[in-house]
Parts: structure tokens; C-alpha cells; sequence
């Protein structure tokens, strides 16, 4: 295909290159490469032409499976990329149900999601090319009490990732809500379909959301104080396809063949350094009850360990209430 040949040719390019040349190495007309070049702008990469200089390829934040696969150490990984969707969540969830030939780890992301949903129920805001909305298909080999360390996993993965990219590491907001200066910046939820009987696992999907390049004005005015982005909080615009390529890589160093491999106690220690409200007041909310109590310690099932004034304590469920601080992020 011309469009993708030309760009290949400009990414080897990055000085410069003329028309000429292109033409020359691909054999096609110089009208040709001038539609490629216009596709390929309307895709959204950033290409500079100049009289008698050429075309010049800038550094653009495209997703295409070519942008992502750059950023994946492991190259065999299978994936699609869509331009919209209503869920990827839900796509992966109809993946896992018709289609035999999606293997385990398989990932899905796209532009933008119509209807996104985040962890019980709420909506999850997804603007077009502003931020990384990924869904990961897992057909683990280990029964459902195991899949509570999940959450935990994929939150210290998701803090790596960015991390990586040199940015300021975020806190977590338990279970597993990413938190840049007392506001969200990315959602993580999971689900999963369990066989009747012998408890082990059909499918599960992780489901990640980052508020990557938003501004103030991509959010609904009734999240502008509880929502952020990593643009909005370091001041850098980061391409999403290379933090996909990392949070990917991430979750290939604790999973990998239907099983968990990395040291679970290790992963729980660095979740509990990340995690914002340990040892401080919290209030949990549930659809008849409002209690109030300390955050004391993260158990390894993943549940929050609630002590009250009587010195009586709980073990919280994440499916079951809304933990909100006293002091700084209630999302």
C-alpha cells in the first residue's frame, strides 16, 4: 500500500526528504506520494513539506499497530486497534465468547470509546486521541481466589509504565485508581467469567484507562475537580503508543502463560509504598451505611483492613463499598 510505504520512508527520513527521492525509490508518481502524504496527515501524523526541501516527518502521536510494536518487547503480541468503540472491554468480552483464535494476553485499544465503563458500573469519559483506553484478554491457567491479586498487578504495572516514561510516579487510591495530586488520572477495572463448579476461570479482562494528553476542557465540568491527565499534571504531552507499549510490557513481567510469575509479596509491597490512604481516615460508603475508620493494611486478597475508634476491624471487599478520604482525593 503507498500510504504506508511513503511512511516508512519518512520515519527513515527524519531530515528531510524530496518528493523526488520517494518517487524514485517506490516507483509511483509524484501525485501519488502527495495523496499518501494527505492520507497519512488526515491518520493524524505531523508531516512538513517545504518548497525545493522536500517532506519532513515529525515525531506524531498515532495509534496504528506499526506506532505500538515499536514499544513491545515482545513483537509476537496480538492485538487490534480500533479508530472507535463503544467498549474495549466489550469487544474483548465478545472476542473471548465467538472467536477461538484470541490467545491468551491478547490486547485491544482505541481512539476513543463511546460508552466506557469503569469499576462498578460508573462511566468512564474517553475523548478522541487524548488518552490510552486498553483492554487485556487473560485465559489464566489458576482458579478465581487467585484472581483477586490482579488489581494489585495491574496497578503497580500501570505506575511502572509511567514511571518509565520519566514522569512523576502517581499514587494509588485503593483498589487500584491512579492518582496524580489528589485527582484521578487513570481507572483500572476487571471482570472475569468463572465455570459453576469447579471455579476456574473462562476468561478474565483488564480493563485500563489513562487521562493522557486531556485538558481541563475534555472533562464534563462535574469531574474538573476530581479528574486529571498526564498532560495536565507534569506539562508533557507523551505518545499513547508508547505507554500502551509499556503498561504491556509491564503486565508481560508478572504474567506470562496463564499463570502469575512474578513475587506476588514483592508487587504487594510496592502497591502498599503507592497507595495514598494507609494509616489515614477514611470513609466507606455503602448503598445503606456510612462508616467511618483508619485504612491500617492491605491484606493479600486484596482487601483493605478497616480499623474503627473501638479498635474493632474489617476486611472491605473493593466489590462491595466506596472508600473516599477525609483529606484529599474522594473520587
Amino acid at each position: 500500500m503507498n500510504k504506508d510505504n511513503v511512511l516508512k520512508i519518512l520515519q527513515n527520513n527524519s531530515s528531510g526528504i524530496s518528493g523526488e527521492e520517494i518517487s524514485r525509490k517506490l516507483n509511483i508518481s509524484r501525485s501519488a506520494i502527495w495523496k499518501s502524504v494527505e492520507q497519512l496527515r488526515k491518520d493524524g501524523y505531523i508531516i512538513d513539506a517545504k518548497s525545493n526541501n522536500g517532506y519532513f516527518y515529525r515525531q506524531s502521536d498515532v495509534l496504528s499497530c506499526e506506532q505500538i510494536v515499536k514499544y513491545l518487547c515482545d513483537e509476537q503480541s496480538e492485538f487490534d486497534v480500533f479508530d472507535s468503540v463503544e467498549s474495549t472491554n466489550t469487544i474483548l468480552k465478545e472476542y473471548a465468547i465467538s472467536r477461538k483464535d484470541v490467545n491468551d494476553g491478547f490486547f485491544v485499544t482505541a481512539n476513543t470509546q463511546t460508552a466506557g465503563k469503569g469499576r462498578m458500573g460508573r462511566t468512564f469519559v474517553s475523548p478522541v486521541k487524548k488518552g490510552v483506553w486498553l483492554s487485556v484478554l487473560f485465559k489464566p491457567s489458576f482458579f478465581s481466589e487467585e484472581a483477586c491479586r490482579m488489581p494489585i498487578y495491574a496497578a503497580v504495572a500501570v505506575c511502572n509504565a509511567i514511571e518509565n516514561l520519566g514522569l512523576e510516579r502517581p499514587t494509588v487510591k485503593w483498589p487500584n485508581d491512579i492518582i496524580y495530586g489528589n485527582k484521578k488520572l487513570c481507572g483500572i477495572s476487571s471482570e472475569m467469567s468463572v465455570e459453576s463448579g469447579s471455579g476456574s476461570i473462562e476468561y478474565l479482562i483488564l480493563g485500563i484507562g489513562v487521562n493522557v494528553n486531556m485538558e481541563i476542557s475534555d472533562f464534563p465540568v462535574e469531574l474538573r475537580e476530581k479528574a486529571t491527565s498526564i498532560y495536565m499534571h507534569s506539562g508533557q504531552q507523551i505518545f499513547r503508543s508508547e505507554l500502551i507499549g509499556n503498561i504491556i510490557n509491564e503486565i508481560g513481567k508478572f504474567y506470562q502463560n496463564g499463570h502469575f510469575t512474578a513475587d506476588f509479596t514483592h508487587y504487594l509491597h510496592v502497591y502498599k509504598k503507592d497507595l495514598m490512604m494507609l494509616n489515614k481516615k477514611i470513609v466507606l460508603i455503602s448503598p445503606n451505611n456510612i462508616e467511618y475508620g483508619v485504612a491500617e493494611d492491605i491484606n493479600e486478597k486484596g482487601e483493605l483492613i478497616v480499623r474503627y475508634d473501638d479498635n474493632s476491624k474489617k476486611c472491605v471487599n473493593s466489590g462491595e463499598i466506596s472508600v473516599r478520604g477525609l483529606m484529599g482525593y474522594d473520587g
